[in-house]
């Protein structure tokens, strides 16, 4: 939502709108979200991400690690996780 729509709504109205976070992952060049909602502080992770390495088909979670963390430095209450489309 721009500026010019966030100036029609009435007072108050602005901080119930949901909150977004954008982590751009490199090596898929993908972004992955969290989603939360300011007044409960519950929210949503779209489209985490595992960190694979076809050299040695090993997992790592850096990836998720920085989506927790912001979760945590946020206070924040993970109640979905929601994953799109397939990543690995």
């Amino acid at each position: 939502m721009g500026t010019a729509a966030l100036s029609g709504l009435a007072a108050g109205q602005v901080s119930s709108l949901p909150q977004v976070k954008a982590f751009f992952e490199h090596r898929t060049c993908s972004v992955q979200y969290v989603v939360s909602d300011p007044a409960t502080g519950a929210c949503a992770l779209v489209d985490p991400v595992l960190d694979y390495d076809e050299k040695s088909a090993s997992l790592g979670t850096t990836s998720a690690d920085a989506l927790l963390a912001y979760v945590a430095q946020a206070r924040l209450r993970v109640v979905w996780i929601l994953d799109r489309h397939c990543h690995i």
